[in-house]
This record gives C-alpha cells, sequence and structure tokens, in this order.
C-alpha cells in the first residue's frame, strides 16, 4: 500500500498527496505528469529557483502537457515567495482593470487562446514548494510513471536538480529522467564536470541557467539512457563501488 506524501514546510499551495487530488484536478482522466525541482540541503541555489518560477517555464511546462510543479526549495522560502508566478486573476486585478474590461479581453480570445490560458492558471495555483525533505527519493518517484492513490496516472515528468552528486544519484536509481543544473557558486566540487561528462555518457540533461524550458524540451526527445543496476552488476563491471565510485571516477578522469 502507497503511504501518502506529505510536504514538509510546505509554503505554497494545499497538500501534495502523491499527486492531484480529485478536488482540484481539472481533467481527472488525463495522464499527470509532474516536475520536480530541488536545489538539495546543503546550500541555496536561488538562479535555478528563478528560472523555474519565471513565466516563459511555466508557459513552456503547460504547453508540453505538464500538470503539476513540485520545488524543494531549501533556505529559499522569502526568495520563492517574492518570485512567486501569478495567475492571470492577480495580474488583471493589479492592473486595475474593471469586470467590463476583462471581459472584453475574454472576447478578444480565441478558443485555444482562452483554454491555455485557463491551464496556466490552474498550473499556477497548484505549485507546491517545501523546504527540506528526508524522503528525497519519494518525491523524485513523482516524477516518474505510476498509479496516484485517487486512481489518476501519471507519465514521466522530469526532475531538475542542482548537479550535486547525491541528487544525482536518487534520481538515477529511482529511473528519473533527468536535467542536471550545475550551482556557479559551488564550482569547487565539480558540478559542472560531473553534469557535462554524465550528459556525455548519456545518463542525464546537462542543464545551464538561463535555458532550462529548452533542457526540458529537448529530454522529450533525447531520453538518456538507464543506469545499469548496482544489484546486478555485469562481469567486469568498471564500477566495482557502485554509483559513487562511477562518479568520482568520471570527475577524476576528466580533471586529472
Amino acid at each position: 500500500m502507497t503511504r501518502e506524501v506529505h510536504p514538509p514546510a510546505l509554503v505554497r499551495s494545499g497538500t501534495f498527496q502523491g499527486g492531484l487530488t480529485p478536488d482540484d484536478d481539472p481533467d481527472p482522466n488525463a495522464l499527470r505528469r509532474v516536475a520536480f525541482v530541488t536545489v538539495g540541503a546543503t546550500a541555496g541555489f536561488r538562479p535555478l529557483l528563478a528560472e523555474v518560477l519565471s513565466e516563459p517555464f511555466v508557459a513552456r511546462l503547460v504547453a508540453l502537457g505538464y500538470t503539476r510543479l513540485v520545488i524543494q526549495c531549501g533556505p529559499d522560502v522569502d526568495f520563492v515567495e517574492a518570485h512567486f508566478p501569478r495567475d492571470d486573476d492577480e495580474e488583471e486585478d493589479e492592473a486595475g482593470l474593471g469586470l467590463g474590461e476583462k471581459e472584453r479581453k475574454g472576447e478578444d480570445e480565441d478558443d485555444q487562446q482562452k483554454q491555455q490560458r485557463e491551464r496556466r492558471r490552474d498550473f499556477v495555483r497548484r505549485i507546491a514548494v517545501f523546504t527540506y525533505t528526508s524522503e528525497m527519493t519519494k518525491w523524485m518517484r513523482l516524477a516518474g510513471p505510476g498509479t496516484d492513490e485517487d486512481g489518476g496516472r501519471r507519465g514521466y515528468g522530469v526532475v531538475i536538480s542542482h548537479a550535486g552528486s547525491g541528487s544525482i544519484m536518487d534520481a538515477l536509481r529511482v529511473d528519473a529522467r533527468l536535467i542536471a543544473v550545475p550551482n556557479p557558486a559551488l564550482m569547487d566540487n565539480h558540478q559542472e564536470e560531473l553534469a557535462e561528462e554524465m550528459e556525455r555518457q548519456g545518463y542525464l540533461v546537462w542543464g545551464k541557467l538561463g535555458s532550462l524550458a529548452n533542457a526540458v524540451e529537448y529530454i522529450e526527445e533525447h531520453v538518456p539512457k538507464k543506469w545499469p543496476s548496482p544489484a546486478a552488476p555485469s562481469e567486469g563491471a568498471p564500477y566495482p563501488g557502485g554509483l559513487l565510485d562511477a562518479m568520482k571516477s568520471l570527475v577524476l578522469g576528466k580533471t586529472g
């Protein structure tokens, strides 16, 4: 039996119970897709947070059929609140549009524009954010195929993570489609070398700040290959110490 997943220290949105609930799912029969973003537990990563909360990034997720964005933000709760995308109603209220002006704006839209507008509004209102978790792999699994507790079906989504070795290991172990984004404030820990080499070998997409929306679209057509199971190593496996040993070897081999 699958346990309910409740986000610790939830900042925004309702309770996230391993997927959408019947009350907040705009189309209960549609395939659900989750984008899960994590900055890790050791340092903040504000440039990553700002980009995944930006209008172009949110719009790209909606256009690609994503239904939920969940963000583990680390210490930067206030930063996330300040950069949180507004839904259309909030923007119109702030612009001082009256009811008549809103109605005329709606009349100028065609059916496709109205549908996209509604999808974006629903998407923004369901963004969930939390600070830290001791169950990172459980969250990462939500970005993969499965069945939610209400019977809803999930398809493949994406994990967008800082490029620390621990988070990369977690994502590969749960067979997540991973975009690893090096933190430029932590270049002494070889994040960029690790992301570059792991992408070269085909296990993830090396995400670059400023083009993460493109990376999400890229991974749709260029699905990374699965990491070999550590439980059944092949004869003469090059990394007998497992995934961490492989990562260390990749980094040392590139920088040594």
